[in-house]
């Protein structure tokens, strides 16, 4: 079985994110707990900022709770058991669920005073309905979020994908200043440090589930979807966000109006995402045309590989048909590469392989097709009259000859060639051809050999 590399994960980012995600626990636990501390010590809270009384005890008991719920499978310093974190997920669960059940009734269960809060507010200590909100769906990112296989794993990807979705609101109520999002009483809504633990939280979540997941993988993969998508993604969340905000500081400062405020984001946001698009397309071309490239190139000689060559040879062969023009096939093989890769190493085998290469490169037509068909065997696939091939292994010929001399005996190119063609309105098909073409090179081989000119090895044809 093939493995599918582009689904596997880029090690080094892996590594990027799991520091990253030691961050974001260390940030909620420093926010969580520097809240708790400012609840229990009244002479701290005095020196604190106000916005600090909007996380309530009650809800930085819960991110603490999601902290470890997290910490048995983290790869941080600090790991704890199971049982205390499964423990740390049932009561967060718990605790948003009847917390839930008090606005959705009206009632009161006696838990939101049983820790430091401030009075004369209409819920004294019961974080909001959205913060229990978060906090429910954070609980069951918790209990799914190592699951690998079947159902389960795309039920915990759709739910890290719900906490974000979640997180998107309570980022544009707290932005936009939505009061009915974000909170159902004024004295009592979403923190911004509490969305921000939030939104810690959800970047973990997202890591676990990229490793562990099947939709959220594409976060991590070394595909070239995976790093298009890495790219993009930055932009694609917070330029909408950035571009309303830009709008609506302009209405507040009365610099335009509103109608005009939302002609400039949703056109401003139309052509920033018109711009994302056109540049993902050039990309995946480049990327794709890059790919075709290294699948019909030869490694080595930069010339086409068998897959190539008859890639295109066959669509030459398509053209003189319709066109009723003759086309030739020439079977090259270099004779004594082995004596070389014995006696002067394969380096030297490997540079007269390019230098045969770069020569028969240089002396074809644009519009003649090369490949390395075999360890040292081309082939050449040429359209036009028979004076066309006649012309061209004189060319190659004389330009062997001269590098030849020059390079001396040691390091000489001798190749055996062989050619066929077919005449206009011919009915050979471009195998056959080819296959003719290799064995009239093997008969000059053959020739050469009773002259005493190739060794006895090289007649002899090689596994490819």
């Amino acid at each position: 079985m093939v493995r599918d590399f582009s689904n596997a994960p880029d090690k080094r980012l892996l590594v990027g994110l799991d520091r990253a995600e030691r961050i974001a626990l260390l940030v909620v636990v420093l926010v969580a707990g520097a809240s708790l501390v400012l609840w229990f010590v009244p002479a701290a809270a005095r020196l604190a900022p106000s916005v600090w009384s909007m996380m309530t005890a009650n809800t930085a008991v819960g991110l603490l709770l999601a902290v470890l719920g997290l910490l048995s499978s983290a790869r941080t310093y600090l790991r704890i058991t199971p049982w205390l974190s499964g423990g740390a997920i049932a009561v967060l669960l718990i605790l948003s669920l009847l917390t839930l059940y008090e606005y959705a009734f009206g009632v009161s269960l006696g838990i939101d005073p049983l820790l430091p809060h401030q009075m004369g507010l209409v819920y004294p200590g019961r974080p909001a309905p959205q913060t229990a909100l978060g906090f429910l769906v954070v609980g069951l990112n918790l209990l799914f979020v190592r699951a690998r296989q079947g159902k389960w794993s795309v039920v915990a990807d759709g739910l890290a994908l719900l906490l974000f979705g979640l997180i998107f609101v309570l980022l544009g109520g707290t932005i936009f200043d939505a009061q009915d999002v974000v909170s159902i009483h004024s004295s009592n809504r979403t923190a911004p440090q509490t969305l921000l633990c939030f939104m810690c939280l959800a970047c973990v979540v997202a890591r676990r589930r990229a490793v562990n997941g099947r939709l959220l993988s594409v976060l991590v993969n070394i595909g070239i979807g995976s790093r298009m998508m890495r790219i993009v993604l930055p932009g694609a969340v917070f330029v909408p966000f950035a571009l309303f905000v830009l709008a609506g500081y302009m209405t507040r400062s009365s610099t335009i109006s509103l109608s005009y405020a939302y002609a400039f984001a949703a056109s401003a946001g139309s052509f920033f995402l018109l711009c994302l698009v056109i540049w993902m397309a050039w990309r995946i071309n480049a990327m794709e045309s890059r790919l075709r490239d290294l699948s019909l190139t030869d490694e080595l000689t930069r010339v086409n590989n068998r897959r190539g060559f008859y890639l295109l040879a066959h669509q030459a062969w398509r053209d003189a048909s319709r066109s009723g023009s003759g086309i030739a096939a020439l079977y090259f093989d270099l004779d004594g590469l082995k004596e070389v890769n014995d006696t002067r190493g394969h380096d030297a085998g490997s540079e007269m392989i390019c230098k045969f290469a770069a020569i028969l490169s240089d002396n074809l037509r644009e519009s003649d097709v090369i490949g390395r068909v075999g360890g040292d065997e081309f082939a050449v696939v040429t359209t036009g009259s028979a004076g066309n091939v006649t012309d061209m292994l004189m060319r190659v010929r004389e330009k062997i000859a001269a590098f030849n001399e020059m390079a001396g005996p040691s390091a000489s190119i001798r190749f055996s060639v062989g050619s066929a063609s077919r005449g206009p309105g011919g009915a050979d098909s471009l195998n056959a051809l080819i296959a003719r073409a290799d064995e009239a090179m093997y008969q000059e081989k053959r020739r050469a050999f009773a002259a005493g000119s190739v060794p006895a090895r090289s007649v002899k044809r090689a596994d490819v």
